[in-house]
Parts: C-alpha cells; sequence; structure tokens
C-alpha cells in the first residue's frame, strides 16, 4: 500500500532560504530512541484511556483502502515511533557511515537551499514502509526541478494539509503546516524547521471518558477531515471533522472561537470566504452545503442540498458571490449564495469527485478531478460550462487530492492511489485545447489581510445583506 490523501503547495517567497536543522544533544537523542515515542502529554494524546487511538471510522478506512493495512507488514503498528529504529546517537558509533559523508557536496547545498522563484508543495504519503509522512518537495516550474527537499514523520494517518503563515509567538510571519489526521488532534509544523521530531504546537485533545470540561466538549472527538485557513483573519483556522462538526480556532489562544454543530453527518470540506472575512462554507455527507456567518456566537447559515454526499466546496475568487460544490456522485454544482437553487449542475465524472480547483490567475478555468482516475478541465466563465478536454488514466491512479498552483495559472499537484507514483504535477499547457484561454486576462485577486478579531463589529461587504437562516 502506498498512497498520497493530501496535498498543500507553498506560496514561492515565505520558506527560508536556508532552512534550520535540528540538531538534539546526544543524550536527548538516546532518550527518545529508549522511550520509543514522544512523551505522551505533549503530543496531544496525553488525555487518551491507556493511551490508545480511537478506532477509525468505518468509511473513513474504506475510503483510504485502510482496513487493508493490517494485512501488510506489522510496522504499520509503529507509526511515529522510535522503537523500531536501528538508531545511533552519534555518527560515530555508526559502524555504517564513513566521516567522510558528513561534508555535505555542492550539490547538495544548491538542493538545499530555497530560492525565491521556488514553490513548496507538502505531500502525505502513507505506505507500509515508511508509514505516515509528509513529504515537502521543492517545485520550480520554469527550471522543471521537483524534488523532495526534507520529510515529516507523523504519529498518525493524515486526512488533510492546510499552509498558514500565522505564528501565534511572533509578529512577523512564519511557515506553518496544520496537519489533521485520525485523531481528533491537529498538528502544526514549522516547515523552515528540518528534522523536527515535534510539531510547533497543537490544536484539540481526546478528553477523558469521564467528566469534561465545557472547552473539551467544544473541540472534535474524531477524525479532522479538512482544514481552511482564514487568510484575512490569519490568527484563524478553521476544520471539519467526522464529529458533524466544524470547528473555528484562534491560533492565538490554540482554543475553538465557535463550534458550528448543524450538519447531521461527517463535515468532508471547509472554506473561507476569499474576501469575507467571518463567511465559511462547510460540506458535509448529509447532502448540504452550508454558509456560516461567524461573526455572532450564535452562528447563523444559510443551506443548499445537493444529490450525495459532498466532497469539496470551492469559491469562485474571480466573482465572489458563487461557489462550487462537488459530490460522491460524479456532480459538480454551482450556486449563486444569493439564491436558493444550483446556477449549473455537471456531469463531471463517473465516481466521486475528489478534486475540485479553480485556476490562481485565470478567471473561468475550473478543473476537477475524480476517483474515475481522469481530470477534466472546464471554462465556467460567466457560469455558462463549457468542457475542454479531458486526461485519463491519470499515472497517480484515482485521485484522493487536487490543489492549483498559488503562483502559475495552469499547473495542478495531484496526489492519488497508485502505489508506483502517488504523486505528480501537471502543466495544463501541454494539452492544445488550452489554447482556448489564449487571450484571456490573467488576473489576480487581491486578499488583503485583516488583523481585527471575531468579536470585531466587521462591516457589512459582498455577503453581508444576505439573509441567513439558522
Amino acid at each position: 500500500m502506498n498512497f498520497v490523501p493530501c496535498l498543500a503547495w507553498v506560496p514561492r517567497g515565505v520558506a527560508k532560504a536556508t532552512p534550520q536543522k535540528v540538531k538534539l544533544l546526544s543524550e536527548q537523542l538516546k532518550e527518545l530512541i529508549e522511550k520509543g515515542a514522544p512523551d505522551s502529554n505533549v503530543d496531544g494524546m496525553g488525555d487518551m484511556d491507556d493511551g490508545k487511538v480511537e478506532e477509525p471510522d468505518d468509511d473513513i478506512t474504506a475510503k483510504y483502502g485502510l482496513d487493508t493495512y493490517d494485512d501488510e507488514e506489522d510496522t504499520a503498528a509503529q507509526v511515529g515511533s522510535l522503537a523500531g529504529l536501528a538508531v545511533f546517537a552519534n555518527n560515530a558509533d555508526d559502524p555504517y557511515l564513513d566521516p567522510e559523508d558528513d561534508e555535505d557536496s555542492e550539490d547538495e547545498i544548491d538542493n538545499f537551499t530555497i530560492r525565491p522563484t521556488d514553490n513548496l508543495i507538502a505531500v502525505a504519503r502513507v505506505d507500509e514502509d515508511t508509514c505516515a509522512t509528509v513529504e515537502v518537495y521543492v517545485s520550480n516550474h520554469q527550471e522543471k526541478h521537483l524534488y523532495v527537499h526534507h520529510d515529516i514523520a507523523l504519529p498518525a494517518y493524515p486526512l488533510c494539509l492546510e499552509w498558514m503563515n500565522f505564528d501565534p509567538t511572533d509578529p512577523n510571519t512564519g511557515n506553518y503546516l496544520a496537519v489533521g489526521d485520525m485523531t481528533p488532534v491537529i498538528s502544526v509544523w514549522d516547515l523552515d524547521l528540518v528534522d523536527s521530531l515535534e510539531p510547533a504546537y497543537k490544536l484539540g485533545k481526546k478528553a477523558k471518558k469521564k467528566k469534561a470540561s465545557a472547552k473539551t466538549k467544544m473541540m472534535h472527538t474524531d477524525a479532522v477531515l479538512s482544514l481552511s485557513w482564514n487568510k484575512q483573519m490569519r490568527h484563524l483556522l478553521a476544520s471539519g471533522s467526522a464529529d458533524h462538526k466544524a470547528l473555528v480556532w484562534d491560533l492565538d489562544t490554540g482554543e475553538p472561537a465557535r463550534c458550528l454543530s448543524a450538519h447531521r453527518e461527517k463535515v468532508q470540506s471547509v472554506s473561507w470566504h476569499p474576501f469575507e472575512s467571518h463567511t465559511l462554507l462547510t460540506g458535509a455527507c448529509d447532502g448540504t452545503a452550508k454558509l456560516w456567518d461567524c461573526r455572532g456566537t450564535d452562528a447563523s447559515f444559510k443551506s443548499w442540498a445537493v444529490d450525495g454526499e459532498v466532497e469539496k466546496v470551492l469559491w469562485n475568487h474571480f466573482d465572489p458571490f458563487y461557489f462550487y460544490v462537488s459530490t460522491e456522485k460524479g456532480n459538480v454544482y454551482a450556486f449563486d449564495a444569493r439564491k436558493d437553487e444550483a446556477v449549473f449542475t455537471l456531469s463531471a465524472h463517473t465516481k466521486a469527485v475528489t478534486g475540485l480547483a479553480l485556476s490562481a490567475y485565470c478567471p473561468g478555468c475550473l478543473i476537477t478531478a475524480s476517483e474515475d482516475k481522469s481530470l477534466k478541465v472546464w471554462d465556467v466563465l460567466d457560469h455558462k460550462p463549457v468542457f475542454l478536454f479531458s486526461q485519463e488514466p491519470l499515472a497517480v491512479g484515482s485521485v484522493l487530492a487536487m490543489a492549483s498552483s498559488p503562483d502559475e495559472p495552469f499547473v495542478v499537484a495531484l496526489g492519488g492511489d497508485d502505489k508506483s507514483l502517488g504523486f505528480s504535477v501537471l502543466d495544463l499547457t501541454e494539452w492544445t485545447a488550452l489554447s482556448h484561454f489564449e487571450g484571456r486576462k490573467l488576473l489576480k485577486p487581491d486578499v488583503q489581510a485583516d488583523e481585527a478579531k471575531m468579536d470585531t463589529d466587521i462591516p457589512s461587504g459582498a455577503l453581508g445583506s444576505l439573509s441567513l437562516d439558522s
């Protein structure tokens, strides 16, 4: 088994040119090796009964093929553990290492350096050999470079990734990756640190079966399926869970600021509005998409029904009254937030539409990808969809994740279940049908950060006049 369940782009120019390497003292590394795993009280799992993780939800297990994982190597039981590794605290003690190998070659130094023209792509991978990791790729579209810069060992199977630049301990911007997994805990890793064994911090924890506090009850109690960072109010992160709830986290305090609990099934997708800092879109397995006004403590919402479980929700950042919803039945719906009925419906694929993205710069360029191993490109300008071309079968297999480049108009990253590949970056300009967009002006939406807190009286904007019924 080898698959990529989720991935996330990192914009150009945000990563440190030379990331810091974590160097543990010999005594510290020996202690970690002897313990076999990080201390349970600092990994967000300290409140778990007997230190055991709750059994994964059957639907999630089936979706990612984890039900066959126990049939593979027994190494699966060692996720996030150092206990089974033959590790030496000092390279001089390792009989298999040549001391001369410690000197980095010029090529190694060059590959380690991240340039302003480089993107990073965080790619979650699950396989029988290394269990669960995030591979951090360097991608340079112009120079055709794509290689793994470093990786991060994870303690649980990852389900969603989200890049963000907010650092609660520093007024300057950072370079962080939030990871949702099969547990209720969200891990936040510093991508400018290499060889780190611990996340920068965690959000949430597993409550004891005994009496739980009000704050603990507000937190997730099941796997985290989706994440969305608020680019205007940078201290806010939204999460959707298999516990039927969506939470809005205040990264300054590390606590949930809002609990949105109107869905009756798993919340598979969450997405902040690109310009309205208080507006959150959610999609769930109950066959509904909901638009939330998060300004009040009793967040109101408006709801739309679709046929089948919602896989993804996506805002149109070129026309922000509109959003898209994809489903397990292969359909894509377009909605106007001011109206009750769908603007149009696409029978896009024969299986679940697990990838849904718009070009960052080309208005109307919609990309869909599916478990049917195909990718399709559409022109949805003026809300009149035109099919352009399809690529199938994809080398990555059934698509589990897709994201468009934040810096290139026609580049997408794909993750799938193909054991030999599982991850690829596609340049859509290689298909002649994309010439359809020649002459269309490329635009960059102006997203301004708003440092206002959640409870501040936020002026009405593009969606401020909506009537949201709770």
